[in-house]
């Protein structure tokens, strides 16, 4: 089954010229990290607007980028044209490759939006299409970090399943023979300005005077670092580095 059959909510990623400086930094931070595995034939699963494809094929020898709406598909033709970039119309849960084609897949914010039937498909498709040295990275939101104690959880419509650190470790073993978490961080600097944020200390401000708002608009992806810890639920976001 795939999931044309399920009901899932069109959406456009994450578009750079409209999202806040925080929040676009915080989703290139995810195609920054794996670009160190970036080599030779790369796949993006789940693209969105498209430009983390864009960035990772100045990296790699070739990028194919599947996405499951073609809305999204016309748009990042459109938007970024490189020789070794295609976009394509593809489902998920139905890769269109033969086994071990390429040397690294990624797939950042999308294995939330997979309905937990086809979760299994899903991971089993990325795994046979990845090399047999190759790696495969997964980043989703940190469910643990974004409940907050005693206050009701609001999930978004647009996702199914959410993880915690455990969660993902646990979904993930039976698939992958090695799995190292790693999480999100906001680095020092952010997490003071996040602090001065809170205080509402210089509120009294006009914007363009208030410095934590001019430190937010210039806020960029080496404000916010990967690390792996034995213990990760603080962080913002959640990174799976698979190998079979």
């Amino acid at each position: 089954m795939s999931i044309s059959a399920f009901q899932i909510t069109e959406h456009g990623g994450i578009d750079p010229q409209t999202e806040s400086p925080r929040f676009f930094a915080k989703h290139f931070s995810a195609y920054r990290f794996a670009s160190q595995f970036s080599k030779g034939k790369i796949l993006e699963v789940g693209f969105g607007d498209g430009y983390g494809s864009s960035f990772l094929a100045d990296h790699a020898r070739e990028v194919k980028a599947i996405d499951l709406f073609e809305r999204n598909v016309s748009a990042a033709i459109a938007k970024y044209s490189k020789p070794n970039l295609q976009f394509i119309q593809m489902d998920a849960t139905d890769l269109q490759w033969p086994d071990h084609h390429f040397d690294l897949t990624v797939s950042f914010q999308v294995i939330e939006h997979i309905p937990q039937p086809l979760l299994s498909s899903f991971v089993t498709g990325i795994k046979r299409v990845t090399s047999e040295k190759g790696v495969v990275c997964l980043s989703t939101l940190n469910l643990k970090k974004n409940k907050k104690p005693d206050q009701p959880y609001d999930k978004s419509p647009h996702h199914d399943k959410e993880f915690t650190a455990r969660e993902l470790r646990e979904f993930l073993e039976p698939f992958f023979g090695q799995i190292a978490l790693y999480g999100l961080y906001p680095k020092t600097k952010q997490a003071v300005f996040e602090r001065v944020k809170k205080s509402g200390l210089f509120n009294f401000l006009p914007r363009s005077l208030d410095p934590v708002n001019r430190y937010f608009q210039k806020i960029t992806v080496d404000d916010f670092q990967w690390l792996k810890k034995s213990a990760i639920d603080e962080c913002i976001d959640l990174m799976a580095v698979c190998r079979r």
